[in-house]
């Protein structure tokens, strides 16, 4: 082994005034041809491939008490150094906050041509270190990372793109308004438009993302939101429930007439749902759309119009109980006025009362019991709507339905309304 080892360094020795020679002659092809011959020499034996993987000058390594002088910064700049071929070269920016060929590293790595070379697991940890990376350069160096981010976000894997989707709000709180409509944006748009796995990861950060843009470019999305609406399995209940988590959140960053126009149809077709727990959090969302929609009394009752139509005068049930419900909600939270909600909201409530439907009587005995009477508004004599609330909730306390009964006595208490009753004949 020893003697095999000697004729090796004689011949690399010999390689060396070659190259040295060729450079003289043809500096342009000179270390092309030496990276060959050296390749070529290495496969001779195991042992030399340490000097070709590494690509190191045979000068500085001609023993191994030399080899383990080499200092390890040194050895880490010569392996990371990324190769021409993998990865464009990167702008040139005057940073010192990271050395320049660690991220010529971490960009290289990136690149789907190294996917066959190293762990395919590699470019998920990339994706999901790349915001970390992004915030410690700063957003003036972000053209450094700009390409490796586009490269991620359009990955083969799913997985990756997922990471990418996840963290893109993060990111573009770290770039500001500027840079994230400008490249960001584009990025966010392609989500929308793939696999169910990966748009849940946009989707989940919605509201956040859409907060860190401009009016202009935020209502751009306004037409493009139904598309969340489409899902690839028909069952993915809960894609539909975060889609009305995130659309509650976003409500108030949209004028009441974006939100009537855009926003009304999808929360209707959310409080459709065949799922109880989407509908639970589109009750929500209704509530939240009339609340910011009361602010003009034309869009305001021409959106309670529309859902007496979809839901109180629904030939299903579970509509009209969830009209019920809403009313609940309204009055609870105080959404409207009490003369408005009186006005226009009450009437159909006190149709439902006569529904031949039990669980959907219960739910109005329970709102006129619990929540209606409980306002001051209402369950003062003096009030032209109390005598007609107080007649039905007696009607409903003889109901058939035990349960209707039971809410119905509700208010205050069990004699609750004969006690009204006795007062008003006195």
């Amino acid at each position: 082994m020893k003697f095999l080892v000697f004729e090796l360094q004689s011949e690399l020795e010999n390689l060396s005034t070659r190259r040295e020679e060729c450079s003289l002659q043809y500096p342009a092809e000179a270390p092309h041809n030496a990276q060959i011959c050296t390749a070529s020499v290495a496969m001779v034996t195991e042992t030399a491939t340490v000097y070709h993987s590494r690509n190191y000058e045979y000068k500085r390594y001609k023993s191994r008490s030399s080899f383990s002088e080499i200092p390890w910064e040194g050895l880490q700049r010569q392996h990371l150094k990324p190769m021409a071929t993998v990865q464009p070269l990167l702008p040139q920016v005057n940073q010192d906050i990271v050395p320049q060929w660690l991220i010529d590293h971490f960009v290289s790595m990136t690149h789907p041509s190294q996917a066959k070379k190293t762990d395919y697991e590699i470019v998920h940890y990339c994706a999901f270190s790349l915001p970390a990376v992004a915030l410690t350069l700063g957003r003036d160096n972000w053209v450094l990372l700009k390409d490796a981010h586009e490269t991620l976000a359009s990955h083969m894997q799913w997985t990756v793109r997922l990471t990418v989707a996840s963290s893109i709000h993060e990111l573009a709180v770290i770039l500001g308004e500027d840079l994230a409509t400008k490249d960001l944006v584009p990025v966010f748009n392609g989500f929308i438009k793939d696999l169910d796995e990966v748009r849940i990861g946009a989707l989940r950060h919605l509201a956040e993302f859409l907060k860190l843009l401009r009016p202009p470019d935020r209502n751009v999305y306004l037409p493009r939101l139904s598309e969340f609406l489409v899902t690839d399995n028909e069952w993915n209940w809960r894609f539909r429930e975060e889609l009305a988590d995130q659309l509650l959140a976003a409500v108030s960053l949209f004028t009441p007439e974006d939100t009537r126009k855009h926003l009304t149809p999808i929360a209707i077709s959310l409080l459709l749902d065949k799922v109880a727990a989407v509908r639970q959090v589109s009750l929500c969302l209704v509530t939240e759309l009339v609340k910011h929609v009361s602010a003009d009394p034309l869009l305001l009752r021409g959106l309670i119009g529309e859902l007496a139509e979809w839901f109180a005068h629904s030939k299903r049930w579970i509509q009209r109980q969830t009209f019920a419900l809403l009313c609940s909600q309204l009055v609870t939270k105080r959404i409207l006025l009490e003369e408005l909600f009186a006005r226009d909201i009450l009437p159909h409530l006190l149709d439902l009362s006569w529904d031949p439907v039990p669980n959907v009587r219960l739910c109005v005995a329970r709102t006129l019991a619990t929540n209606i009477m409980a306002q001051q508004f209402f369950s003062s004599a003096e009030n032209p709507h109390h005598e007609v609330l107080i007649q039905v909730l007696k009607r409903l306390q003889g109901d058939n339905d035990r349960d209707v009964r039971y809410f119905a006595s509700l208010f205050p208490s069990s004699t609750g309304i004969e006690d009204s009753s006795t007062a008003e004949n006195s």
